[in-house]
């Protein structure tokens, strides 16, 4: 293996605001590329056999959390009023509406920053030095290839610490070793609705959160230690350093926060709070929304999540599944690889390949899932994956047929 190198609008000065590259040149062997796709191979196969546990733990999942919801919509009890608690309703499923009130603040310590709020979420993001790698690969003949490895550098904000020593060419662009603060995330403790403690737990779930927006006149009790390195700006964040010529090791600080505001509960009744209410299909149903939400309509955004969640995940099996397959087979393209067309040539034929076979065996698995936890859509979808399988089959050997 050899490299070389070309440096290319190579710019080390830290005070700069534009980015700089350079090219690295790799010459791969046959050998080193056949020994590498081998060892992919097995990862690949471990990652196909993975898919169909997924796709098959996906539908089971799907399955229990439907009929739990099911569950949920037809045995919750709708509270006429929040502000007398009703003993009767202890450990049934419950829904209500109604005002949050606070019992105190929030408070930032590191700053002094401090609101009524049921969250308040501090971002903190450094202007520092950030490397990407772009690979250009060209094959030859012989099996091997030659890669052209592309580093940019460039400026940009990021809200985690960028290890500069860890880049290509650190020289002349070297971050600094630690971050000034981090993410922070505040639940306040004392919620109430009515008669009811909200737990934090639960209050979490709110996300519709407001810009806090800091001003001179109103700091929020931003310390006075913390303002002599912190600046107000006009967006209403915090800003340590020079903000109209950014410089590496600069910082700026956001908060948001959800106020105290009208919330719709879905939870196991606990004396005078709520709790996680257990289903029949080892499920928990614990569910907040922000404004006076009916039972139904909560239920249904369950539902719909549930199902978005079960698309997403078939996805993500079915896409493993394919790379697994392709990343078995890759070994056959590098050896064919000795004459670069006739590599590319069988490379695309294994992705289309792969592809259609994780195609047809994502929608088997899925049906014997169904089969398993509801069998009339499972025998329905069976059918189609193995007609699949038998068009694909015949129409190949007629393919076959034709050409001899």
């Amino acid at each position: 293996m050899q490299n070389n190198f070309e440096i290319m609008d190579d710019e080390n000065n830290e005070s700069g605001s534009s980015g700089d590259s350079f090219t690295e040149t790799e010459e791969v062997g046959w050998g080193s590329r056949l020994k590498d796709s081998i060892g992919s191979a097995v990862g690949g196969g471990v990652l196909f056999l993975a898919s169909f546990v997924i796709l098959f733990s996906n539908e089971g999942c799907s399955v229990k959390n439907a009929k739990a919801i099911k569950e949920g919509a037809k045995s919750v009890i709708s509270l006429p009023s929040v502000e007398k608690i009703d003993p009767a309703n202890n450990a049934k499923l419950v829904h209500f509406s109604g005002k949050t009130e606070l019992g105190g603040k929030l408070t930032d310590t590191d700053t002094g920053i401090s609101v009524d709020a049921i969250k308040l979420t501090r971002s903190v993001e450094m202007y520092q030095w950030h490397e990407s790698k772009e690979t250009k690969t060209e094959k030859k003949i012989g099996g091997g290839e030659t890669k052209t490895h592309t580093y940019t550098y460039k400026k940009e904000w990021s809200s985690s610490l960028i290890d500069s020593s860890g880049f290509k060419k650190p020289e002349g662009r070297r971050n600094p070793a630690s971050m000034p603060l981090g993410e922070l995330k505040l639940i306040n403790e004392d919620i109430k609705v009515g008669a009811f403690s909200i737990p934090s737990g639960l209050a979490s779930g709110l996300s519709d959160a407001d810009d806090l927006k800091i001003t001179p006149q109103q700091n929020f009790g931003l310390s006075a230690q913390f303002a002599t390195l912190y600046k107000v700006q006009p967006d209403g964040s915090l800003y340590k350093g020079t903000p109209e010529n950014p410089a590496i090791g600069d910082v700026r600080i956001f908060y948001e926060t959800v106020p105290a505001q009208e919330v719709s509960i879905i939870a196991a009744q606990n004396g005078n709070t709520v709790a996680q209410h257990q289903t029949t299909e080892d499920r928990t149903t614990f569910l907040i929304a922000s404004g006076n939400v009916t039972a139904d309509a909560m239920f249904k955004t369950q539902a719909e999540g549930n199902k978005m969640m079960t698309w997403v995940l078939r996805l993500v099996g079915f896409m493993a599944m394919a790379f697994g397959l392709y990343m078995v087979f890759k070994p056959l393209a590098t050896v064919a690889d000795v004459l670069p067309f006739l590599g590319n040539l069988l490379e695309f034929g294994l992705g289309i390949f792969s592809f259609l076979i994780a195609l047809f065996l994502s929608l088997i698995t899925i049906a014997i899932a169904w089969i398993f936890y509801r069998p009339l859509l499972g025998i329905a979808l069976l059918v189609l994956g193995v007609g699949g399988i038998l068009s694909w089959k015949y129409y190949a050997a007629r393919k076959k047929t034709v050409a001899t």
